[in-house]
Formats: C-alpha cells, sequence, structure tokens
C-alpha cells in the first residue's frame, strides 16, 4: 500500500488548486491517485495534433482578417497565435515531465485550453454575426471540427469536455439564430452538444474501464495476498519516486529503511504447521502497521523478512521506531485459537541519502546491518553508528533481554 505521504502528495499535486479547475477535471465517481494521474496524461497533445490545431485555430481568424479586414477579426487573429504558441510551449512542458504528473503545468495546459475555446467562440459568433456566407460556412465547420476534437480529445475528463461542448455548441447555436434565413439551422444546433456528449460519454466509459482495470492490475501484483501489505515491487516504486524527488528538488527526500528479520518463525511453523505461521504473519503484519507513523510504509519482502519505509526520518527517529518494533512484536502472539508463542524480531537501518545514494545501496547496507544485528544478539544495528546512535542501540539490547 501506498503510504499516506505520498498519496497526500498526488492529490496535492495532480488537482489543479482552484475548486472550479478541480471539479471541471474530477470524475463523476471516486477514483484512485493513479487514475487520476493516468487520466493527466491524456491530456496534452501529440506534435501533429498541436500542428493541426495551430493550424486550426489560425486559419478561421485569419481567413476572417482577409475577408472582412476588421478590428476584430485582427484582435481574434493575434490572441489566437499567443494562445496557440503558449498551448504548444506547455504541451511540451507536460511531456518532458520526467515522473508521474507533479508538476503545476497540468493545471496551467486545462487552463489555457479553456481560454483558447472560448476564444473560439467568440470568434465563431463574430464570424455568423457578419452574414458572409464564406464566414458563416468557415463558422460552422469550425464548430463542428472542434466539437468532434472535444468529444474525443477530452473523453477523459467529462465534465470539462461536456462544458466546452455546450460553449461551442450553443454559441453556433445563438448566431445562427439571429440570421433571418438561418435559424432553422440554429433550432438544429441546439442539439448539437447533447448529440456530442453522448458520443464523448461512450468514450469516457471506455477509457475509464481500461484505466480501471490497469490500475487494479497493478495493485495486485503490488501487494502481497497473504497479509496485505505492499510487497517488493511496491516498495521499489515508493523509493523510487522518493528519489526522483530529491533530484527534482521536490519535497522532503530523507527516508530511512528498516530491514526485519522474525526470531524464532521457523519454530513456529515447524511445531504448529504453516496455518499457524500464516496466522502469526497476518498478526505482525498488522501489529507493524499500527506502530509506525502515518508517513510510514510497511512491506512484506520475504518469508518472515519485512522492510519499513519511514519517510523524513534520521538515524535517531529511525531508532526510535525500531525500539517500539521490537517491544510490540515481542509480545506473545495468540494462533490457532488457544495456543500462544513469542518471537522476537531483529532489525537492520540504513538512511537515504546518508548511507547510499541509490535504493539498492541503502537496502544493501541495512541487510548487512540485520545481519550485524542477528550476529550480536538480535538487537537492532544501524549501518554506520554515531556514538548516540550505538548507545541507543545498547539500550535496546539491554531492554529486549531484560523482557525475555
Amino acid at each position: 500500500m501506498e503510504p499516506a505521504a505520498t498519496k497526500r502528495l498526488a492529490e496535492i499535486e495532480d488537482t489543479p488548486a482552484q475548486p472550479a479547475m478541480a471539479w471541471l477535471v474530477s470524475d463523476d465517481a471516486g477514483e484512485a491517485n493513479d487514475v487520476r494521474r493516468a487520466r493527466m496524461r491524456t491530456l496534452p497533445d501529440s506534435a501533429l495534433l498541436l500542428a493541426m490545431a495551430f493550424a486550426w485555430n489560425v486559419g478561421g481568424p485569419s481567413f476572417a482578417v482577409f475577408v472582412v479586414r476588421s478590428w476584430w477579426a485582427v484582435a481574434w487573429l493575434a490572441l489566437s497565435v499567443a494562445t496557440q504558441i503558449v498551448r504548444i510551449w506547455l504541451n511540451q512542458r507536460c511531456q518532458h515531465a520526467v515522473t508521474s504528473p507533479n508538476e503545476p503545468t497540468y493545471g496551467s495546459l486545462l487552463m489555457v485550453n479553456i481560454v483558447s475555446f472560448f476564444l473560439l467562440s467568440v470568434g465563431v459568433f463574430g464570424l455568423l454575426r457578419t452574414a458572409e456566407p464564406r464566414l458563416v460556412a468557415v463558422a460552422i465547420v469550425l464548430s463542428l471540427g472542434w466539437m468532434s476534437y472535444v468529444a474525443s480529445r477530452f473523453a477523459a475528463f467529462p465534465r470539462m469536455a461536456a462544458a466546452l461542448l455546450y460553449l461551442l455548441g450553443w454559441t453556433l447555436a445563438a448566431g445562427l439564430l439571429t440570421s433571418p434565413t438561418l435559424w432553422i439551422i440554429g433550432l438544429v444546433a441546439i442539439t448539437f452538444p447533447v448529440a456530442y456528449q453522448v458520443m464523448m460519454k461512450q468514450s469516457h466509459q471506455i477509457i475509464a474501464s481500461s484505466l480501471n482495470a490497469q490500475y487494479e492490475s497493478r495493485q495486485l501484483s503490488m501487494h502481497d495476498h497473504l497479509t496485505g501489505l505492499g510487497n517488493r515491487r511496491a516498495l521499489e516504486r515508493w523509493t523510487d519516486e522518493r528519489v526522483a524527488g530529491r533530484q527534482a528538488g521536490r519535497g522532503a527526500s530523507r527516508f530511512a529503511v528498516l530491514c526485519l528479520d522474525l526470531d524464532g518463525f521457523k519454530a513456529v511453523n515447524d511445531t504448529f504447521g504453516h496455518p499457524a505461521g500464516d496466522e502469526l504473519l497476518r498478526q505482525v503484519a498488522t501489529r507493524l502497521s499500527t506502530s509506525v507513523r502515518r508517513d510510514d510504509a510497511v512491506y512484506r519482502t520475504g518469508g518472515d523478512e519485512f522492510t519499513i519505509l519511514a519517510g523524513d526520518a534520521d538515524g535517531h527517529n529511525a531508532m526510535e521506531l525500531a525500539g517500539r518494533i521490537i517491544k510490540i512484536c515481542s509480545r506473545p502472539h495468540a494462533i490457532l485459537g488457544n495456543q500462544w508463542t513469542t518471537i522476537g524480531v531483529s532489525v537492520g537501518i540504513a538512511v537515504y541519502p546518508d548511507d547510499g545514494d541509490d535504493l539498492d545501496t541503502v537496502v544493501s547496507r541495512a541487510d548487512a546491518a540485520l545481519y550485524t544485528a542477528k550476529q550480536t544478539g538480535r538487537c537492532t544495528r544501524w549501518n554506520t553508528p554515531t556514538p548516540t546512535a550505538r548507545s541507543e542501540v545498547n539500550q535496546i539490547q539491554r531492554s529486549q533481554h531484560s523482557s525475555h
């Protein structure tokens, strides 16, 4: 399972800060953070689509300038060119994001898209008001073309797509209704957004089903079925995000890795059988989950091996956490209804980036510390202990021995 800190970070960074914008891009149903991230990734256009969008956005105003040579047509052209340049730049920023969409660029791109369609609707109304047959034809073609674009490209954002469809469709209808000869077409145009919205809804259902299926499959592959904890793959993903955040200069980057090994688990398995061993592992997983802070995460990485990632923790914080873990896991466990057993736990600690610049190095040093811990009386040892940490180790060791 992802730690709460990571979930809160994703919620903040994947959703635009403005309440109205957040509502426009949210889904009607509740969704996981990963699904929202995947939807946000569909927002940037490809290079070919950007080029076509630029041609469409600039072509209409350019033709209007050529035909009517009016100030509003020139203003429409200038604003359209500027908007499209900004849109292309923001698209490039989104596409070159190294990690999941944790950039405010996505909110800016959404805003620019909305501004672009607002300018288009104003321009279309201006074309219709001229009553010039060529410009009226251009207005109709632009409206229908861009409504098709919205229904397909923004199907992942049904609220925003619906708002843009009705903006374009009803602007076209309003302009046609003011014409003494085209008002009948205007009545029909009122229904255009409804038809496009129905098509967009079907596309949205397909996209949502696909993204949810991918998310569920990924979740199953990242969780231990016995304990419900995250597995090694989930651990690697969490640490990759933290390391990437440090390299990008975003958020807190320090975290501690605690490698745990249960002492006496094999004897329980051999004496009471595998069902008892499975029950004991579930109990240990529950105790570990309740021992850590809200910002920490617990993973099962082997048969009787667990790993804890303590976010924003240094060696001192990790030592305190290890002490709590040793104490709570050493309490008797009830298995098979009326059988009681006692096990111990050895803990090895390493801290990123103090003890290594990458996950493999930090975990290997935590494993080395775990080996040392098992060799020296099942106590907690830090990979590179300072005098203060060494004192804490000795204190924990004395406490553990006195409890047995």
